[in-house]
């Protein structure tokens, strides 16, 4: 068990916010594309990606983490449900220019990150994680929609 963020495309934050408020969220409501992790949260292993991308070193610092999640939460009101926040649209267009032979070369280096390394996480899933939020954001961007993250413990 551990916290769980999914994230998926929606129009949105009014689309977001139906599919957050299902039990499950975008996975349960059998929304296409939605790419399911756990403890892959926003602020610190995509905003590595994300700094690593533009070439700057991160580390954890609120204005820093205000620069992939821009905004307060956009749901619920209360705690005790999941959250739903909306990625910053720079972090989602950066992420969607990586280019096909870079993502191999990105995957590897996060699978190498502090964070993943700690978890002892499997270096072919993170890789493949990369790749399916990196196409994500392309596809997000591509047809104008936002991308959101659903969070839920």
């Amino acid at each position: 068990m551990g916290a769980a963020y999914d994230y998926f495309m929606a129009i949105d934050d009014g689309n977001a916010k139906a599919l957050g408020r299902r039990l499950g969220g975008p996975v349960a409501a059998g929304h296409p594309g939605v790419v399911e992790t756990t403890w892959v949260d926003p602020w610190v292993r995509v905003g590595q990606l994300y700094f690593h991308v533009l070439g700057q070193d991160w580390h954890y610092d609120e204005s820093l983490a205000t620069q992939v999640l821009p905004e307060v939460p956009i749901g619920p009101d209360n705690f005790e449900e999941p959250t739903l926040h909306r990625l910053s649209a720079d972090v989602r267009d950066v992420l969607a220019d990586v280019v096909a032979d870079r993502r191999d070369v990105l995957g590897q280096w996060w699978s190498r990150t502090e964070e993943f390394l700690r978890d002892r996480a499997d270096a072919s899933y993170v890789e493949r994680l990369c790749t399916d939020l990196l196409t994500l954001c392309r596809d997000a961007r591509d047809t104008d929609r936002q991308v959101y993250v659903w969070g839920s413990l």
